[in-house]
């Protein structure tokens, strides 16, 4: 056994005597402000960038034969650009991986499928860029930050496929 451990405690330094310590005697435990003279070692923080500005590049309509149902009028983007922080606390939150940063820059073509009150439901790579994590991200921007005019039907809102973008992420 040994000496100044507690053999009850279920922390194996709890009652250690902290000049003795657990095993050798020369090992203490390290409390933060307790004047051990160590050295803080820094935590690294998020190298990703948190603002990200998604960029609409082009949207084009799928020809007829590709599509479901045909809207007499289709969805049109409510903006061009679209600036999401990354916060991980927002119900939306879009992972920003360090391999997806190094594809900023490069274009994604996503095809879309538009809810009848505008939101994107659903996203599927086209034409991805050279990064996997990259189409990801663009992906999740898209469906959880972008908003679309709904297409319609004889003027009633209707879901539509109709519809692919090529998006562009930056900082």
């Amino acid at each position: 056994p040994n000496p100044g451990i507690n053999p009850d405690a279920s922390d194996p330094l709890a009652g250690t005597d902290p000049g003795a310590g657990g095993d050798s005697g020369n090992q203490s435990r390290s409390v933060e402000g307790t004047g051990d003279n160590l050295e803080d070692v820094p935590v690294p923080g998020e190298s990703t960038p948190t603002e990200i500005t998604a960029n609409l590049i082009e949207v084009q309509q799928l020809p007829p034969e590709q599509l479901q149902d045909i809207p007499d009028v289709h969805p049109e983007p409510l903006a061009n650009s679209q600036t999401v922080v990354a916060n991980r606390a927002d119900a939306r939150y879009c992972q920003v991986l360090p391999e997806s940063v190094e594809a900023f820059g490069q274009a994604v073509t996503l095809r879309l499928i538009i809810g009848l009150d505008g939101t994107v439901q659903n996203t599927i790579v086209q034409s991805p860029s050279s990064i996997p994590a990259y189409d990801e991200l663009a992906r999740c921007i898209v469906q959880n930050y972008w908003t679309f005019q709904p297409a319609t039907t004889e003027g009633i809102p209707v879901a539509s496929d109709s519809l692919t973008a090529t998006i562009v992420l930056q900082r």
